[in-house]
């Protein structure tokens, strides 16, 4: 059994029940059973690759009303790993985290 269930194109299901999808066209959304999160992220073109690069802002994690949110360092370190995750089963653009 796969660890993801493709939705739609641009939203996935975990095993254990997290999503991920696009959130419009500056953000990545993370939902489970009991917190929803939008992440920032941008889009730019590896050049030596010809590759898509997806990068993920660490420091900018928004509840779903997109107030700017505090998260421990355990708390969004896992958060980004799911996310990553999820991402690399989604697109094939190399996904680079950044602050």
């Amino acid at each position: 059994m796969a660890e993801f269930t493709k939705i739609t194109e641009q939203r996935v299901r975990h095993i254990s029940g997290y999503e991920v999808y696009s959130a419009g066209r500056d953000y990545i959304g993370y939902k489970d059973a009991c917190s929803t999160y939008k992440m920032y992220y941008e889009f730019g073109w590896d050049i030596p690759f010809e590759k898509g690069i997806m990068y993920i802002y660490i420091n900018l994690i928004y509840d779903e009303n997109l107030n700017l949110i505090i998260l421990s360092d355990k708390d969004r370190q896992n958060l980004i790993e799911k996310v990553v995750k999820a991402l690399t089963f989604m697109t094939n653009f190399r996904i680079v985290v950044t602050s």
